[in-house]
C-alpha cells in the first residue's frame, strides 16, 4: 500500500512533545547504552514540572517510589536481564486503581487520603514487568463522567488547547502522554473513559474485550469495565496490551481466559471491513467529524482496501448503560452518611440517588438487554473483522462543561459521545486512533478520532489492523504545546499526596 494521506499531515505549530521518545524507543536506548531508566524518569518529571501546572492531569506524582523503580531497572539493563521490553519506560496510573505507597482516590472528597498498602491486578503486572510508575492520573469523580472534571482536583485541559475538554474519565491519563510527561499510561474503560480521551488528545487508546484483563475493585458492572492502554501510537499501545493482557486472572476471578497470542499479520486488503457513521442511532455528527472520517474510509478505498458501508438498525444503548452505571455507584457509595454524600460532585450524587430508585428485576431486564444488544448487533453485522466508526460525534468543546451546546444533547447527556458504551456493553475490543484535525479558529486544530472494532478476544487482530490504517494516516500526534525546557535535575517529583 502506497503511504499517503488525505489529510494535513502535519501541525503548523512547533512541538516539543515530537521529541518525547516511544515506548519502543526507550526500550532501544536503554539497550544500546544511550539513556539510563533514571535519566529518562528525569526527563519526563522536568517536563511535568514545567507544563503541567496548566493542564492539571495529575493528581500525585510518586517521587520515591518511581526513583526506586528506575534505580532496579538501570540495574537490570546493566546486567542485560530486563523483564520486559517496557522494563524502565515510565507510565503513569489513572486514578482508578491501587497504587501501593499512594492513596487511591478516584477523583473524590469522600475517599480515604491514606496510602494503599496493595497494588491493583493490572498495576502489579506493570510493575512486574519492570515499568515505572510516575504518578498519578486525574478522573472525573468514580470516573462518572465523559470529561475529567472533578470535586477532588477541579478541571483537567486538553494537551492541544487547554481551553476544550481532555475528555474523559481518563482524561489526565491521555493529556500526561500526549504531553509527554510520560510514555504511556494505565487507564479505564466503562462507556469509552480510554477513547474518548485518547481522541480528544490525538492518542491512540486501547479497551481490550471485557474480561481480558482483571478490573479491581470489583464492581456490578464487570465485564462492562476495562482496564486498558493509552500510547502515542499502535505499536506502544500492543507492547502495553502485551503486559497487561498476559496473565490470568487466579483466585479473584477463575472467569478469565488464558492470554491469546497476537494473531497473524494480516494484510487489510484481504479483511472484511465495515464502516458505519451513525450505527443506526446516533442522532447528529459534526460537519468536521464526519468529513475526517469520510476522508479516512476514502483513503482506504484509494489504497485498495475494500471497505463496506452500512447503517445497521441498532438501538440506541445509553438506557442499558444508564441502568449498570447508576447501578454501580448505589451499590459503592451505600454507605455514606448525609455529611459525604453532601461532598459528592452532582452529576454522582444524581446517579446515586437513581440507581437507589432500581430493583433487582430492573437489574436483571438490564442484563437480558445487554445480551439481546449484543445479539442484534451480530444479527445487523454479521461476520467481520473491522467496524469502523466515528469516535466522538464532536470535536473537543469547552474544558469547563460536561456536554457541548446542541440540542440533541439536552435530552440525552450522552448524545455527543454515541459510539463508546456500545461495546462496553458487547464486550468487544475497540480502539481509538487520530484521523484528522478541526480547525477551532483562532485557538489552531484539535484532534479527530476514529474508532477500530474487532470481535471478542480478537486484539491482535485489533492491533494488526490499527497499525495498518495508522500508517496510511500518517497523523503527527504532537499537540502544539508551548516550548517546554527540559533539563536533567535528578529531582524524584512532588511527594505523594
Amino acid at each position: 500500500m502506497t503511504q499517503q494521506s488525505a489529510i494535513s499531515q502535519r501541525s503548523a505549530f512547533a512541538s516539543e512533545a515530537a521529541e518525547v521518545p516511544s515506548v519502543i524507543e526507550i526500550a532501544s536506548r536503554y539497550r544500546d547504552g544511550v539513556s539510563s531508566p533514571e535519566e529518562m524518569l528525569d526527563f519526563f518529571l522536568a517536563r511535568i514540572a514545567a507544563a503541567d501546572a496548566e493542564l492539571n492531569s495529575f493528581v500525585c506524582l510518586d517521587g520515591a517510589g518511581s526513583r526506586r523503580q528506575a534505580r532496579q531497572s538501570a540495574e537490570r539493563w546493566r546486567q542485560g536481564r530486563p523483564l520486559s521490553p517496557i522494563d524502565g519506560v515510565p507510565v503513569t496510573v489513572k486514578d482508578a486503581f491501587e497504587v501501593a505507597g499512594v492513596p487511591f482516590r478516584s477523583g473524590s472528597l469522600v475517599t480515604d487520603a491514606t496510602p494503599r498498602t496493595r497494588s491493583a491486578p493490572a498495576v502489579q503486572r506493570l510493575l512486574g514487568a519492570g515499568a515505572v510508575i510516575v504518578g498519578l492520573t486525574t478522573t472525573s469523580e468514580f470516573g462518572g463522567a465523559p470529561v475529567t472534571i472533578s470535586p477532588l482536583t477541579g478541571i483537567t485541559r486538553n494537551a492541544w488547547n487547554p481551553e476544550r475538554t481532555a475528555g474523559g474519565s481518563s482524561g489526565g491519563a491521555a493529556v500526561s502522554v500526549a504531553a509527554g510527561f510520560a510514555a504511556a499510561a494505565l487507564a479505564s474503560d466503562t462507556g469509552g473513559s480510554i477513547r474518548i480521551p485518547a481522541a480528544f488528545n490525538g492518542m491512540v487508546g486501547l479497551k481490550p474485550t471485557g474480561g481480558r484483563i482483571p478490573t479491581d475493585p470489583a464492581s456490578v458492572l464487570r465485564t462492562m469495565g476495562c482496564p486498558g492502554s493509552i500510547a502515542r501510537n499502535v505499536a506502544d499501545c500492543a507492547h502495553l496490551f502485551a503486559v497487561l493482557g498476559n496473565g490470568r486472572y487466579g483466585a479473584a476471578d477463575p472467569t478469565c481466559p488464558d492470554y491469546q497470542a497476537p494473531a497473524a499479520s494480516r494484510d487489510l486488503r484481504h479483511m472484511r471491513i465495515l464502516a458505519s457513521r451513525t450505527l443506526g442511532y446516533a442522532q447528529f455528527l459534526d460537519d468536521e467529524v464526519r468529513d475526517a472520517f469520510d476522508r479516512t474510509i476514502a483513503l482506504l478505498k484509494q489504497n485498495g482496501v475494500q471497505v463496506q458501508e452500512i447503517t445497521p438498525a441498532l438501538p440506541d444503548p445509553i438506557d442499558l448503560f444508564l441502568a449498570y452505571t447508576r447501578a454501580n455507584y448505589a451499590s459503592i457509595l451505600a454507605d455514606l452518611d448525609d455529611a459525604d454524600v453532601g461532598r459528592l460532585g452532582a452529576n454522582v450524587r444524581a446517579a446515586r440517588a437513581a440507581g437507589q430508585e432500581l430493583s433487582a428485576v430492573d437489574l436483571l431486564a438490564a442484563a437480558r438487554g445487554r445480551l439481546r444488544l449484543a445479539e442484534t448487533l451480530a444479527s445487523e453485522i454479521g461476520a467481520f473483522d473491522i467496524l469502523l466508526t466515528p469516535m466522538t460525534a464532536v470535536p473537543p468543546f469547552a474544558a469547563d462543561a460536561f456536554a457541548p451546546d446542541h440540542p440533541a444533547v439536552k435530552s440525552n447527556p450522552r448524545a455527543w459521545s454515541p459510539f463508546g458504551s456500545m461495546f462496553n456493553l458487547t464486550e468487544n475490543p475497540a480502539l481509538t486512533l487520530p484521523c484528522g484535525v478541526s480547525n477551532d479558529g483562532k485557538n489552531g486544530q484539535l484532534p479527530i478520532g476514529l474508532q477500530l472494532v474487532a470481535p471478542k478476544w480478537q486484539e491482535g487482530l485489533l492491533l494488526n489492523a490499527a497499525a495498518q490504517i495508522e500508517g496510511l494516516l500518517n497523523f503527527d500526534a504532537s499537540p502544539p504545546l508551548k516550548r517546554v525546557t527540559v533539563k536533567q535535575t535528578g529531582q524524584g517529583g512532588n511527594d505523594v499526596g
